[in-house]
């Protein structure tokens, strides 16, 4: 094979893992923002839950 040909197949391939990283850095980001968000979720549940319970035994507050 050419020297030029193999040059060109490794700069492909190092721009291919340059975008897959890239990739799982995005989706690094969005997973640590949906366990953020399910954080949220679950603090407000527990907050209902408790104003439920604060409710049903007459606790104004």
């Amino acid at each position: 094979m050419d020297k030029n040909v193999m040059d060109a197949a490794t700069r492909a391939i190092r721009i291919q893992i340059a975008d897959e990283q890239r990739g799982m850095v995005l989706a690094q980001e969005r997973i640590n923002a949906l366990t953020k968000a399910e954080i949220r979720v679950e603090q407000a549940i527990a907050e209902f839950e408790k104003a439920q319970v604060r409710k049903t035994a007459g606790d104004p507050a």
